[in-house]
């Protein structure tokens, strides 16, 4: 997922000539956002339950 994150972000550093992606690129950007998201999302979670088991 770390290979996918870093084309991302050189994809947002040097946005191609061609602006207008094609729509599956944009698609899969999509559906890796909010791959990240639920993954910190579940961390927060994992997190906040560790930390309340501790208690």
């Amino acid at each position: 997922a770390l290979s996918s994150l870093e084309k991302v972000v050189q994809y947002f550093k040097n946005p191609p000539d061609n602006i207008l992606v094609d729509y599956t690129e944009l698609k899969t950007l999509n559906a890796l956002k909010s791959k990240i998201n639920k993954q910190i999302q579940d961390n927060i979670k994992q997190t906040t339950l560790d930390s309340f088991m501790q208690c």
